[in-house]
C-alpha cells in the first residue's frame, strides 16, 4: 500500500512538472505582445512613430517570450 501512495505522489509530481513549463510558455506568449504594444503605445504618446513589418513583430514577439520565460524560472 505504501508503494501505491508513493507512486501516486510521484505521478502527480511528474504531471505538475509537465504542466508548469506549458503554463510558463503560454503566459510568456500571451504577455509578450502586450508588453510590445504597450511600449509602442507609450512611444507613440511621446511623438515617435514606428512601423514594424510582420517579420520584425514576430522576431520581437519571440525574443520577448524567451525573456519573460527566463524571468518566470527565477
Amino acid at each position: 500500500m505504501k508503494k501505491n501512495k508513493t507512486k501516486n505522489k510521484s505521478d502527480s509530481f511528474c504531471a505538475m512538472l509537465c504542466r508548469c513549463p506549458m503554463r510558463n510558455l503560454a503566459v510568456s506568449i500571451v504577455v509578450s505582445p502586450i508588453i510590445i504594444y504597450g511600449v509602442l503605445l507609450v512611444a507613440k504618446l511621446f511623438g515617435a512613430h514606428y512601423t514594424m513589418s510582420h517579420g520584425d513583430t514576430f522576431i520581437i514577439w519571440l525574443l520577448m517570450a524567451i525573456l519573460i520565460n527566463l524571468n518566470l524560472k527565477k
